[in-house]
């Protein structure tokens, strides 16, 4: 059975690739099963808590003094064949840092892994702030527009970070067979896009596979930044300036 992770930070797109390979009848794509903060990831199917949790007492010792041969059994259970071609999981960076055995043990089995990127970071920056504020991170249904305001204070260093990001995990991807893809190119030729990512995993291209997942913000950052004119003004002259469009 082939393996993969879909890597990525947030609202670059990793939940609508991970959606839409999941309604591949050949595909279980699972979310975030290394969402272990603040008591998340409970329900999450084949999630690391819920494998801790069918049993408690002794795989909750192995969590603190031995949890690298707990993350690896729990990756090996996960990765069993389910009558299906290939498994995979969405893998956040946040993750990547707080489980790095998680990290080496994809390294060590050389699992594929697919980056999802977004490369205007300046919407990435407005989807981040937007979700955060409203509560809001995914939606099957149209929404309606709620402009944000972007500081100014920190601009430039946020939005650096954002690309940061996107550099630590082609880091730590080095070695393992690996494809990027862009949100964008996804959103421009849906179909070119998944074949390559489809042969890529090791499964047949199956043109009935959808995500219900529907955009939040509007694609025009001028409908969606209350202060663009600020913002405007700031990049002007930047590395950033071509993000405006």
């Amino acid at each position: 059975m082939e393996r993969f992770v879909i890597a990525g930070t947030q609202r670059t797109g990793t939940s609508l690739i991970n959606s839409t390979l999941d309604s591949h009848p050949d595909i279980r794509c699972l979310g975030e099963v290394f969402n272990f903060r603040k008591g998340r990831g409970k329900s999450t199917e084949g999630s690391y808590r819920q494998f801790i949790n069918e049993r408690r007492f002794a795989r909750s010792i192995a969590h603190h003094i031995a949890r690298r041969q707990l993350v690896k059994e729990h990756l090996d259970q996960l990765y069993q064949s389910y009558d299906v071609k290939a498994t995979g999981f969405k893998f956040m960076l946040s993750q990547a840092r707080d489980f790095p055995d998680a990290t080496r043990y994809l390294q060590e089995n050389r699992i594929k892994v697919v980056h999802l990127v977004r490369e205007n970071v300046l919407k990435t920056l407005v989807s981040r702030v937007s979700a955060k504020t409203r509560k809001l991170y995914h939606s099957s249904e149209s929404v309606e527009v709620d402009k944000v305001y972007l500081p100014p204070l920190f601009l430039l260093r946020r939005l650096e970070k954002i690309l940061d990001e996107t550099r630590q995990w082609k880091q730590i991807a080095l070695g393992n067979p690996y494809i990027e893809i862009s949100y964008e190119a996804f959103l421009a030729d849906r179909e070119h896009v998944l074949r390559n990512l489809l042969e890529f995993i090791g499964v047949d291209y199956a043109p009935s596979i959808f995500s219900t997942l529907r955009k939040i913000n509007p694609d025009k950052l001028s409908d969606v930044i209350k202060n663009f004119d600020e913002v405007t003004r700031l990049l002007v002259g930047t590395k950033y300036e071509i993000f405006l469009d």
